[in-house]
């Protein structure tokens, strides 16, 4: 049999993992008769694109990303934010003193 493509072997270790949540380069190496130098470049270049994490002799899954908020409580948490920040910035202002503000995109 001969051994699969890059992208094929790629897709085929990450279902492994997805199924033993740990694989090692010897097995791989084996699984995929190719060697292990062949394996290591290949976890190094899934690592890199973060669909798994490198280990001592192999890899494990990545661990998922945690679930984003949802818009409306990231725009509420985001206003009660900005209006702390305004009520600081607000003590700052002594009556007749004169505000600049800018959009801070200073490169200097």
């Amino acid at each position: 049999m001969a051994a699969p493509l890059k992208e094929e072997r790629q897709q085929q270790i990450l279902d492994v993992l997805q199924d033993h949540r740990q694989v090692t380069v010897a097995d791989l190496s084996r699984r995929f008769d190719v060697s292990q130098v062949t394996i290591r470049r290949d976890l190094r270049e899934l690592a890199d694109q973060g669909v798994l994490r490198r280990a001592h002799g192999g890899a494990v899954a990545a661990a998922p990303a945690p679930p984003e908020p949802p818009v409306i409580q990231r725009m509420i948490q985001a206003e009660r934010c900005k209006a702390c920040i305004g009520r600081a910035a607000a003590a700052l202002v002594a009556d007749g003193d004169s505000v600049f503000i800018g959009n801070s995109n200073h490169r200097g």
